[in-house]
């Protein structure tokens, strides 16, 4: 398929800098700089907009920064020790990251060559993100084909190798007793790995 240079998909609109705005407002949201009834307002008008009808630009943004909306709220609302099985928030954050991803799988596809650069950003926040999401919700297989694919997009990031290596170390008890020491063995490795990757996070070490 030959490369796509149309820039029909990849135009910036109102609804762009509406996103956009929506974002900022996403990361003010967890300092508690703005109340809490605003960002929500904000919330459900981004939902509440027709963004299958919009370009493939508007719907990578707009889905991811509605699933980063699911994802702060997470953080304010539930508790990181517990796992969601069923939680309308985490279901939210996980629906609204796999739409961004399917709208750049079509870039992908497509070879829209003007939406290459925010597609390969954007998809990898997008995969870190939902690993996280289904790390929370039980689901640690999901969890860890997503960090492999963030991990192919940034290949030393010790933060990924870092989850891949908490993720097994999560699932140690679903193998059966014989291969539990060496599935812990791996995680232990991992995590090892990631703490030698600079710049690393010095929870790692608290943690591990």
């Amino acid at each position: 398929m030959k490369q796509n240079f149309s820039i029909n998909d990849s135009t910036p609109n109102d609804f762009s800098r509406k996103v956009a705005c929506f974002e900022s407002l996403c990361y003010q949201y967890p300092s508690g700089t703005i109340p809490e009834d605003p960002f929500l307002q904000e919330l459900k008008s981004i939902e509440s907009h027709t963004i299958d009808e919009e370009n493939l630009f508007n719907r990578i943004l707009a889905y991811y920064v509605l699933g980063l909306a699911y994802c702060f709220l997470k953080q304010s609302k539930l508790s990181p020790s517990l796992s969601y099985y069923s939680n309308e928030i985490v279901d939210k954050e996980i629906f609204y990251y796999r739409k961004s991803l399917q709208a750049i799988d079509i870039v992908r596809q497509e070879k829209i060559v003007a939406l290459y650069p925010v597609s390969q950003q954007t998809e990898y926040k997008v995969l870190k993100l939902l690993g996280n999401a289904y790390d929370l919700s039980g689901c640690f297989c999901e969890s860890a084909v997503c960090y492999k694919k963030a991990l192919c997009i940034s290949p030393n990031s010790p933060e990924i190798i870092g989850d891949i290596g908490y993720t097994y170390s999560q699932t140690h008890a679903y193998y059966p007793k014989e291969q539990e020491p060496f599935v812990v063995s791996w995680a232990k490795a991992t995590l090892r790995e990631a703490m030698k990757v600079p710049p690393f996070d010095t929870g790692l070490r608290q943690i591990y």
